[in-house]
């Protein structure tokens, strides 16, 4: 998840069902349908700001609304 939010992806359906582990247990996230791209980077030189994704996740939301 870290990788898609360094990305500006936010999957915004994350549950096991979308969380494929193969036999020698290498984990994928599947069925980006719903996905978003933010418009400004979520990631801080300190690492992954919850916060400002939250923001712009309902940023988003308010816009589809």
């Amino acid at each position: 998840m870290s990788f898609l939010h360094e990305a500006n992806v936010m999957h915004r359906d994350l549950k096991s069902a979308n969380i494929l582990i193969s036999s020698d247990c290498n984990a994928k996230i599947c069925d980006f349908g719903l996905s978003r791209s933010l418009p400004q980077p979520v990631t801080t030189l300190d690492g992954f700001n919850t916060m400002a994704v939250r923001e712009q996740a309902q940023k988003l939301f308010d816009e589809k609304a």
